[in-house]
């Protein structure tokens, strides 16, 4: 968004790099769970309970509140409780997290980029130095399952290798 010798568009349209892209310094760190992810998460589950749970979601409102009230008669004090529930407000009560149960580095990292990739719908993800924590085999994999799912990595690498011919290198 501001004067420089690049920019990222797509057919001429600018983009933010902000949205567009996901950079990832330490693969060990990755996490499916950060913010952004659990936020357009919740967007999406609340527009899925608004559409298909509708009439389940005004039945557990309405249970709540039932229970909220009678929890507060039974007290001698002068006590209101909420009535304006949403589905996100249930979501963030439930503590809907991703799963994030795998046994290797590589599943760790292609988990992650399905997540950002449906989730988030970014399409282009940059690794300082991955090829220190991958081998050839691994690496191959990852590329495969990204250009399957059409996702673009950047790899930006302190060493010159090529470890693909699928890769395209500029010094």
């Amino acid at each position: 968004g501001q004067d420089g010798r690049f920019i990222l568009s797509d057919n001429l349209k600018e983009l933010k790099i902000g949205k567009e892209i996901s950079i990832v310094l330490e693969p060990f760190t990755i996490n499916c769970n950060e913010r952004k992810v659990i936020s357009k998460l919740y967007q999406e589950l609340e527009g899925l309970a608004l559409e298909n749970l509708y009439v389940e979601s005004m039945e557990l409102y309405s249970d709540i509140i039932k229970y909220s009230n009678e929890l507060c008669q039974m007290v001698p004090y002068n006590l209101t409780t909420r009535s304006d529930f949403t589905p996100l407000d249930i979501i963030k009560l439930s503590d809907v997290k991703i799963e994030e149960d795998t046994s290797s580095l590589l599943e760790k990292i292609i988990n992650y980029l399905s997540v950002i990739s449906s989730i988030c719908r970014i399409r282009i993800v940059v690794f300082v130095n991955l090829k220190t924590f991958l081998n050839h085999d691994e690496l191959e994999e990852l590329y495969k399952y990204a250009n399957y799912n059409k996702i673009h990595l950047l790899l930006i690498e302190s060493t010159y290798n090529v470890d693909s011919i699928c890769e395209k290198t500029i010094v």
